[in-house]
């Protein structure tokens, strides 16, 4: 495992990045609404990182041997759950879409994901994501210099376990810089040999994946990815750096969140 520290040159790029992908997401409610596809929702994405004088890495990213990725970002709708191409999906009322990118500047990469509730929502659904999203936000206060790796996927087992969700087992959180998925993995379960020390410098993307079934399988289809047992997926995410101060910086926080972030950090 290698891990590269990033100084602060690097840091002010990331955050750059940063700030551009949590602009993106926070104007993506004015455009997803029932009716529009996925396609057009991406495209929306790309122009307004472009506008913002980012890049969208994901577009040509390669994975093994999957062809090289189509879009700026993934789009992922109910019971699919990561890395979905955009495509002709047309979005209907009580969707649960969740949008995952990456904004680049300078050569730097910040990663982000929401997930998105289009109403009318059943209260369950409602409870469901509220549930990943602060699970979020309990491994982020465990990503200090000093802790180690596992504590965070430890932090957000020991918040969803007892709603009986599932957690991914088969995606995982990372570091994240020059390129867009660096070491450590960052695990949102305990894993002990994942026993890595956090130190000032590294900058890790955090990013729970769970699953109203406690199965959280997967079926592959290219980069499409669908939940085995065909329950609902909801994945929130932020890039954090870590500090020397006590508290990570949330370098794709948006706006929205601010006011909040005394209560969840």
């Amino acid at each position: 495992m290698t891990v590269f520290l990033k100084s602060p040159e690097h840091i002010e790029n990331i955050r750059r990045a940063g700030k551009i992908a949590s602009t993106v997401l926070s104007a993506l409610p004015f455009y997803l609404k029932a009716g529009v596809t996925t396609k057009y929702i991406d495209g929306v994405v790309e122009q307004m990182i472009k506008d913002l004088g980012g890049t969208a890495p994901c577009k040509g990213y390669v994975h093994g041997n999957l062809p090289p990725f189509t879009a700026a970002s993934c789009i992922s709708v109910n019971s699919q759950a990561v890395h979905c191409e955009p495509s002709s999906l047309v979005i209907k009322e009580g969707d649960v879409v969740k949008v995952d990118l990456v904004a680049g500047f300078n050569g730097f990469n910040a990663d982000t994901a929401r997930t998105y509730l289009i109403p009318p929502i059943k209260s369950e659904v409602q409870k469901f994501t509220e549930v990943c999203y602060l699970s979020m936000w309990e491994g982020l206060k465990k990503a200090t210099s000093g802790n180690k790796v596992n504590e965070i996927g430890l932090a957000i087992e020991n918040f969803v376990k007892p709603y009986g969700y599932g957690i991914s087992h088969q995606f995982v959180g990372h570091g994240i810089g020059k390129s867009i998925h660096e070491d450590p993995r960052v695990p949102s379960f305990y894993l002990k040999e994942n026993d890595h020390l956090l130190c000032s410098g590294m900058v890790l993307a955090i990013e729970p994946i769970i699953f109203t079934t406690q199965d959280s399988e997967v079926v592959f289809d290219g980069w499409n990815t669908i939940a085995k047992q065909n329950g609902l997926v909801s994945h929130f995410e932020h890039t954090c750096i870590i500090t020397s101060t006590g508290k990570p910086e949330i370098v794709t926080i948006r706006d929205e969140e601010k006011p909040y972030l005394s209560n969840l950090l």
